[in-house]
C-alpha cells in the first residue's frame, strides 16, 4: 500500500488482531479463575446451612414434642410427647396411628374417601365427608338410617345434602381447622378435629374437659384449653 493512501495495511490488520485476542484470552482466564475458586468458609457454612434448612429434619420443633415417620417414608410429623407412643397401622383407604394417652386414633385418609361418623347421642346418624367443590368439612344426614340403633352401623345407606361446617379457625382458603364435639358426660367429651394437609385429611380425637364445670380430666382425659393450641401446631409442622 502506498504511503499516501488512507486505511491500514494487512500486518497492521494482524497485529490488531492478535491483540485483541490475547486480551480476551486474559480475561476469559481471569473469569474462570474467579468462579472456580475454592469457596470461603463463610461461604461455605451458608451454603450448608441452606441445605440443612430444606431438610424436614431441620424444622424447629418445642423441646416437648416428637418425630414421627411411617414405616414406608412416606408421611412425618412431629406431635407432643404427652400425647403417648404412636403405633401405625394401616389400612384398606387410610393409614391410622394409635396412642394411649388422651389422643385417639388419629387417621390420615384421602379427601375423596374421608367419611367418618361423630356421634352426639343415640339414634345420631350425622356423617362427615370432605366437600371437594368448597374445600371444607361437611356435615350430611343418613336418610335411612336402621330402625333399632343398637343395629350394627358401619356405613351410612343415603345420605342427604351435605352441608360445610365453619372452622374453628381459618388463615386461607385450604388451611383451616375444624372442631367437633362428640357426646360425653358433664363437662366432658370426645372432641374431633379435622384439618386438610393437601390433598389428604387429618382426623385427631380427643377426650377433653373444660374447665367451666365441676368434673376434673381423669386418666386418659385432659383440659381442652391446653390441647387447643398444640393441635394447631401439629397441623403446622405435618404441614411443612
Amino acid at each position: 500500500m502506498k504511503a499516501n493512501e488512507k486505511g491500514f495495511s494487512v500486518v497492521e490488520l494482524l497485529i490488531v488482531v492478535v491483540v485483541v485476542g490475547l486480551i480476551g484470552a486474559v480475561g476469559w482466564l481471569v473469569y474462570n479463575r474467579q468462579n472456580n475458586k475454592p469457596d470461603s468458609p463463610q461461604a461455605s457454612q451458608q451454603s450448608n446451612e441452606a441445605a440443612t434448612s430444606s431438610k424436614p429434619n431441620a424444622i424447629i420443633i418445642p423441646s416437648d414434642w416428637q418425630w414421627f415417620t411411617s414405616k414406608d417414608n412416606s408421611t412425618k410429623f412431629a406431635y407432643p410427647k404427652s400425647w403417648g407412643n404412636l403405633v401405625e397401622k394401616t389400612e384398606a383407604k387410610h393409614d391410622t396411628y394409635d396412642t394411649k394417652s388422651f389422643i385417639g386414633r388419629v387417621t390420615i385418609s384421602s379427601k375423596k374417601d374421608f367419611l367418618t361418623q361423630v356421634p352426639q347421642g343415640f339414634e345420631d346418624y350425622t356423617w362427615y365427608i370432605w366437600n371437594e367443590s368448597s374445600d371444607a368439612l361437611a356435615r350430611a344426614v343418613d336418610s335411612k338410617p336402621p330402625s333399632d340403633y343398637k343395629a350394627t352401623y358401619e356405613k351410612p345407606v343415603a345420605l342427604g345434602a351435605a352441608q360445610d361446617v365453619k372452622p374453628l379457625f381459618e388463615e386461607s382458603k385450604g388451611r383451616a381447622m375444624y372442631e367437633v364435639q362428640g357426646k360425653g358426660a358433664m363437662n366432658c367429651g370426645v372432641y374431633h378435629y379435622f384439618f386438610s394437609v393437601k390433598d389428604k385429611v387429618v382426623h385427631i380425637p380427643a377426650t377433653l374437659c373444660t374447665k367451666d364445670g365441676e368434673w376434673k380430666p381423669q386418666e386418659g382425659q385432659a383440659y381442652m384449653e391446653e390441647v387447643t393450641v398444640p393441635v394447631k401446631d401439629f397441623y403446622k409442622y405435618i404441614e411443612e
